[in-house]
């Protein structure tokens, strides 16, 4: 549930203890951890292992906060994200087992009489099964989904909407083709449940899973009680706000401790006193292959280590400013939590504690470069498709932001080749002796971004103010051939503008019916007919113009 950007934020150098009590980590390892939270930024972090011989332990890091210094704690409550998809799973599972259907069992005869449907060919109806493993053929989100805050996405997305997405969506493929990651499949699934039950998500979370296993601290809405535990989000060592989830369920939307993550882990093992884990573990056996070593289970990722090495049942997940993973290893009985309040992925730490064979990502070398180096490459650096790029030194590291988004620090490779693991760029810089660099080539994504040195910072649009009655006016849906739309909706002082396939972005007005984006060198040009109403809208970005026509 996570989103990706090309560059992200600064280097933050705290000072990183790991709570009072027992050691249970390596030297090794605690060191990594330590280098690990002082290079990505990560305030807090907490631990939990299931040990083979049944015994558990904590073991935590950091503050509750970036201004909040108390001790993260194996009762404070951290946002799981993706890692709730597995408690749906559970449910189902578990759901199953009372009324008598199975994986096989087609979701519009579930759905029947709900007032959801899925769209369904004859001869390949689409099963839990399917929307369990991520091969529905069905999208990864709505595509009537267009945010007020895309800093909390979910939080507005209601029912009503859901079911009108359901009843327009067309498959990208067959049932059981191929497997794409799909939050839509799971918001469908939380709804369901409720269906199916007639009552309450949250509700069923409570009395199936939950309270059965004493986890008093997994839940949607957090009580007045439980609020000063709950840890403060960041990315990349700025605060991030917590995402919510008005209506939806069964995606995203729990929040839990490493405490409780644990008991539930053992439950799926079989080690806790929970009567129905057997129940739970028909859904760690591979329903569909993504490669040799890569399965997916019954909402579960299943991965097979090198060499016989074992095979981990594990799922991850994100939010704005938070990350989880959760994994297990049932032939050697052994658990692992990891919880963070930050946007740095602990997925490898949690397969680790669970199976030491599963690695460790590779972190950069300590050390700071030289600042005759960092001058030589600090400055703006320009490409005529993309934000002003800027390179700066801090704490004898380099730095890259692109405009509209964060700093994030850059490891030295070799030479004028620079990286960042985190976000899959690398960077060339173009330089002759000492002199300062005149431009660099970002590859990312497969792709390749000249960047020009520039001496001063080029001055773009100025928004102006509109009425929320103006703004009101450019919205509606917009097409272009090829199935190319254009979703435009009114909001507080601008228009949120999504095209096929993208999450929706802010466009502010300039006047004369032109908008431009915050994020990127693009604008909007709307047009009126003869009685001023608009009827289309161009979008001009690359040099190019794709022009699309409003639904009447």
């Amino acid at each position: 549930m996570k989103k990706t950007a090309l560059f992200l934020t600064a280097l933050w150098m705290a000072a990183l203890i790991p709570a009072a009590g027992a050691q249970h980590l390596s030297e090794a390892l605690e060191t990594h951890i330590t280098r690990m939270m002082s290079y990505e930024q990560i305030p807090g972090l907490a631990l939990a292992v299931h040990e083979a011989d049944g015994s558990v332990w904590f073991q935590n890091f950091g503050q509750m906060g970036l201004d909040d210094e108390r001790p993260v704690t194996e009762h404070s409550l951290f946002e799981i994200g993706s890692v709730t998809k597995t408690f749906t799973g559970s449910l189902f599972l578990l759901l199953m087992e009372a009324h008598g259907f199975d994986g096989e069992t087609s979701v519009n005869s579930l759905l029947e009489g709900s007032g959801l449907q899925l769209p369904d060919q004859e001869s390949a109806p689409i099963t839990l099964n399917h929307l369990m493993t991520h091969t529905s053929g069905l999208p990864r989100l709505p595509g009537n989904m267009t945010p007020a805050d895309d800093r909390d996405p979910y939080k507005d997305y209601s029912t009503e909407q859901l079911k009108a997405y359901a009843a327009a969506v067309q498959p990208q493929r067959a049932p059981g083709e191929d497997w794409e990651y799909s939050n839509f499949t799971f918001m469908v699934l939380g709804f369901l449940a409720a269906y199916l039950e007639n009552r309450d998500f949250d509700q069923l979370i409570r009395e199936h899973l939950t309270e059965p296993l004493g986890m008093t601290r997994t839940l949607r809405e957090v009580p007045e009680a439980l609020q000063p535990d709950v840890a403060g989000g960041s990315m990349f060592g700025a605060y991030a706000p917590a995402w919510h989830f008005d209506e939806l369920r069964g995606l995203g939307e729990l929040r839990s401790t490493s405490a409780d993550l644990i008991r539930y882990l053992e439950a799926h093992l079989g080690t806790d006193s929970f009567a129905r884990s057997a129940a739970l573990q028909a859904g760690h056996q591979p329903r569909y292959s993504l490669s040799d070593e890569l399965h997916m289970g019954f909402s579960w990722f299943i991965r097979d280590l090198n060499e016989n090495a074992g095979r981990l049942i594990y799922h991850g997940g994100g939010t704005g400013g938070f990350r989880s993973a959760i994994a297990f290893d049932p032939a050697s009985g052994r658990a692992a939590v990891a919880l963070t309040n930050s946007n740095s992925d602990v997925q490898d730490l949690a397969l680790h504690l669970a199976n030491p064979a599963a690695p460790l990502r590779e972190l950069p070398e300590d050390g700071a470069l030289p600042e005759a180096l960092i001058a030589q490459l600090s400055g703006l650096y320009q490409n005529p498709n993309l934000p002003v790029f800027e390179l700066f030194g801090q704490n004898g590291r380099l730095m890259g932001q692109m405009d509209g988004q964060p700093a994030l620090p850059l490891e030295q490779v070799e030479g004028l080749s620079f990286r960042n693991q985190a976000v899959g760029a690398r960077m060339e810089f173009e330089a002759s002796g000492q002199e300062p660099a005149t431009g660099f080539v970002l590859h990312q994504g497969g792709m390749q971004f000249p960047f020009e040195r520039i001496t001063e910072r080029p001055t773009g649009p100025v928004a102006i103010a509109l009425s929320p009655e103006v703004l009101a006016e450019y919205a509606g849906t917009y097409h272009a051939g090829g199935g190319l739309s254009f979703q435009i909706e009114a909001a507080e002082g601008h228009l949120s503008a999504r095209l096929t396939g993208q999450p929706a972005a802010k466009v502010l007005p300039e006047g004369n019916d032109r908008f431009f984006y915050e994020v990127v060198p693009a604008a909007l040009q709307f047009e009126r007919n003869d009685e001023g109403r608009i009827t289309a809208v161009t979008l001009l970005q690359h040099g190019q113009e794709i022009r699309f026509q409003r639904e009447p």
